[in-house]
């Protein structure tokens, strides 16, 4: 879509032959928007404290395991061969207990980072829109698109979309 948004413009300036226009087309760089604005180093805390705790548990989890083999293992000599069969098979079913839980983990900070991204874009889009209307320009490009194999960077806006997105996200805080 983004391609054919892109193409879309791109013709339009070659089959007007209007010069002037190209300098109404802006661009930003959506990663560092929400990189560097307020809103998204807030939510990059709150992802990270959400990550250490999981990674918390996985390492508790690691360390019982470890635990458990080394027993298993200075066991092996004395017990009989029905209850060391008995105690690998434990081993192996918490194994792929704790395999399904870094599974899961992996699972939910990946939903997490989405939903942070869900909510987040369109917010950013909304102060986009009002700075392309007031500023009166023609376009407004991601640099972090496909398709995109150039543009001059005195044409970057991302710093002017940051202070706005901060204005906003300090009202709400407010």
């Amino acid at each position: 879509m983004k391609r054919v948004i892109l193409l879309t413009v791109a013709f339009f300036f070659l089959a007007t032959g209007n010069l002037l226009a190209a300098d109404k087309v802006v661009y930003i760089n959506m990663k560092e928007i929400l990189q560097k604005s307020l809103a998204g180093q807030a939510a990059t805390k709150d992802f990270q404290k959400a990550f250490e705790n999981v990674k918390i548990r996985i390492q508790e989890r690691e360390k019982e395991l470890q635990q458990m083999k080394e027993s298993l293992e200075k066991q092996r000599i004395i017990l009989t061969e029905a209850a060391l069969k008995e105690k690998e098979v434990e081993y192996e079913k918490q194994y792929r207990d704790y395999k399904r839980l870094v599974e899961d983990a992996n699972a939910d900070m990946q939903r997490m980072n989405q939903e942070i991204t869900q909510r987040l874009v369109p917010e950013v889009l909304k102060i986009i829109n009002a700075i392309g209307k007031k500023e009166g320009y023609l376009a407004v490009m991601d640099t972090d698109s496909p398709g995109l194999a150039y543009y001059d960077s005195g044409s970057d806006i991302s710093a002017k979309v940051i202070a706005e997105y901060d204005k906003e996200f300090k009202k709400g805080n407010k």
